[in-house]
């Protein structure tokens, strides 16, 4: 059991542990998703393949998102890059209980196209009566992008009057979470 934002520690014996955020919604069912980028021993162990040796995982840790503060709320959730994993809890715990919750508005940036997680879900959440979902990238090379280019900060300028009030919910880099 576990609540949207909580967090786990995965570690491999003899490499090292590091804390993991729950990716996954406890309405998807008996399991958890750990989402997992690659940047430390541990991490880059994970990403090499399967540990030879023991795997293991403490947790749910952490107090996760005050689910009562936000029901009957307009919410809007705030990623950028790697920092949607987390909010992505949240977010399909949302979707599963709609009807407890006022608008949500996810807004997503990254740095570039490529470095968006979860995109066939950001797709469907936009499906879901009383979702927005709105994404932004800072640069372009390879110039496929079809949406804005920015940071996440630029998507707040166009939400309507649904949202005052709103709760809001971050994650990201500090640079994104000063002027949120």
């Amino acid at each position: 059991d576990y609540l949207p934002g909580q967090f786990a520690v995965l570690s491999i014996l003899g490499v090292g542990e590091c804390p993991i955020s729950i990716s996954s919604s406890p309405t998807d069912g008996p399991w958890i998703e750990l989402t997992i980028r690659r940047v430390g021993k541990v991490t880059l162990a994970l990403h090499r393949g399967p540990p030879r040796g023991s795997l293991g995982l403490r947790g749910p840790l952490g107090r996760g998102f005050d689910l009562a503060a936000l029901r009957g709320r307009p919410l809007v959730c705030v990623a950028g890059g790697i920092g949607l994993a987390p909010l992505r809890s949240l977010i399909r715990f949302v979707n599963a209980r709609r009807g407890e919750f006022g608008p949500m508005a996810v807004l997503y940036g990254t740095r570039t196209p490529q470095d968006r997680l979860f995109k066939d879900e950001l797709e469907s959440w936009q499906t879901v009566a009383g979702n927005m979902v709105r994404q932004i990238v800072e640069a372009d090379p390879d110039g496929t992008w079809r949406g804005p280019l920015g940071r996440v900060t630029a998507l707040l300028e166009g939400l309507g009057a649904e949202y005052r009030g709103a709760a809001a919910v971050l994650c990201g880099p500090p640079v994104m979470i000063r002027p949120v």
